[in-house]
């Protein structure tokens, strides 16, 4: 999917080195603009309102309760999307963010490339987290009761997806279920088609929040 033009971000809450590191890559890609950057985060919400940024780029340790309400209200009622820093190592407070509906987090600690990655998603409107946050939701998701199969895929497409919430490859999945790489891309696709998703990052939330991990051996 084409990037989209002129995308202008509102960083907010950061500290100075992070902040040098987020306006480097975000200066990297000629249609993003910087409109802006909060110090603190009394009335966001109402700041958001005002410059109507594109994207919020926000650090926050996640223990700001009355964040996650301002949180919220900007999903719901702009359209503003929303890419938060995060060094939270509770998954309760990861998953609570993926809850209120914030579909692109990354850390501090994140690679270049990862974060690179995480700007050009949420500027399409695209699902992206990091591996370390993955990680984190999928073990405390792996010890719960698992979800029930989407009706609108196969038990050998359940499968697949299984595997690919647990980072397998297609070469890695197509080993463990003796099938062709051919076969399994074919059926990542399919995957992505019944349940109305665009890419590999949305298929992984998507089995985030319905419960649909598999702890595997």
């Amino acid at each position: 999917m084409r990037e989209h033009q002129n995308t202008t971000f509102l960083l907010s809450n950061f500290q100075f080195i992070t902040q040098k590191g987020v306006i480097y890559l975000i200066d990297q890609i000629s249609e993003y603009n910087i409109v802006g950057h909060i110090d603190k985060l009394d009335n966001l919400f109402g700041t958001v309102l005002s410059k109507k940024p594109d994207v919020l780029f926000l650090e926050t340790d996640g223990n700001n309760l009355s964040l996650h309400s301002e949180l919220e209200s900007i999903i719901e009622h702009t359209n503003t999307k929303i890419l938060l820093m995060t060094d939270n190592q509770d998954n309760q407070t990861i998953e609570h963010f993926i809850k209120i509906g914030v579909k692109v987090m990354v850390t501090p600690n994140c690679s270049e490339e990862e974060i690179t990655n995480a700007l050009k998603a949420v500027s399409v409107g695209n699902s992206f987290f990091c591996n370390k946050l993955l990680n984190l939701v999928i073990e405390e998701k792996a010890a719960r009761p698992k979800g029930k199969k989407p009706k609108e895929i196969s038990q050998r497409e359940f499968q697949v997806l299984q595997l690919i919430t647990k980072g397998y490859s297609s070469m890695a999945i197509a080993e463990k279920l003796f099938l062709s790489v051919h076969t399994i891309n074919s059926h990542r696709k399919n995957i992505l088609k019944k349940l109305n998703l665009t890419s590999p990052a949305e298929l992984i939330v998507y089995a985030l929040e319905n419960g649909i991990v598999k702890k595997t051996k």
